[in-house]
C-alpha cells in the first residue's frame, strides 16, 4: 500500500472573489502565503515522502516549493510538475463568478450523480476529468515511489478519493475541500 497526501492549494485572490479558476492562475493572497508557511512548518507526514507533485500553476507551485524546501533538508526527494494534477478546465467561464456564468448558462444539477456528469459548454465535467486522475494514481502505484504529496485543486482531491475507492460519488460532493486541506489517498 502506498500513500499520497493530496493537499488543496493555498487561498488565491480568485478564491476570495469566488471566481472559477480552472486552468488560469490567480495570485496567492498574503493570507494564503502566511497560512502556507504555518502549514508547512507543522506538516509531519506519517511516512517518508519520495516525491511532491503539483499542477501547472503558481498557486500549487508556491506550496509545493515550500514543502520541498522543508522535506529535502531531511531526505532526498523529487519535485514534479504533472498536468494530470491540473484543475478542471472551466473553458470560456474561467475568471467568471458563478452568478455571471449562471446568467449565460443555468447550472442546476439535482443530485450528486448529475453534478458528476453535468456538462456545460467548454467546461470539463468531473466525469471527463476522472480518467487523468486514475492514470496518475495508476502510474504512482506502479512507480518505485512509496509515498508522495500532490498539491492540486479541490476537484482533483475529490476525484482522487473517488478513483481510489475511498469515497463514492455522493460522498465526494458532501464536503468542500478547504484551502490547505489534506487528504490521505491509499493506492
Amino acid at each position: 500500500m502506498k500513500t499520497l497526501y493530496f493537499i488543496r492549494h493555498p487561498q488565491t485572490v480568485w478564491n476570495v472573489e469566488d471566481r472559477l479558476q480552472g486552468t488560469l492562475d490567480s495570485p496567492v493572497t498574503d493570507y494564503g502565503k502566511e497560512t502556507s508557511r504555518a502549514f508547512v512548518q507543522n506538516f509531519r507526514p506519517k511516512q517518508r515522502v519520495d516525491a511532491i507533485y503539483y499542477a501547472f500553476n503558481g498557486r500549487t507551485e508556491f506550496l509545493a516549493d515550500l514543502l520541498y524546501k522543508k522535506l529535502s533538508k531531511q531526505y532526498p526527494l523529487e519535485i514534479i510538475q504533472d498536468e494530470r494534477m491540473n484543475e478542471r478546465s472551466f473553458g470560456k467561464f474561467e475568471g467568471w463568478t458563478v452568478p455571471q456564468m449562471e446568467k449565460v448558462h443555468k447550472y442546476n444539477p439535482h443530485s450528486p450523480y448529475e453534478k458528476y456528469s453535468y456538462k456545460i459548454e467548454t467546461i470539463e465535467s468531473y466525469e471527463e476529468t476522472l480518467p487523468r486522475v486514475k492514470s496518475f494514481l495508476d502510474d504512482f502505484k506502479s512507480s518505485t515511489y512509496q509515498n508522495g504529496i500532490c498539491v492540486t485543486s479541490g476537484a482533483i482531491v475529490r476525484l482522487a478519493l473517488l478513483a481510489s475507492g475511498q469515497k463514492n460519488i455522493e460522498e465526494i460532493f458532501s464536503f468542500k475541500a478547504p484551502n490547505l486541506g489534506i487528504y490521505e489517498v491509499i493506492v
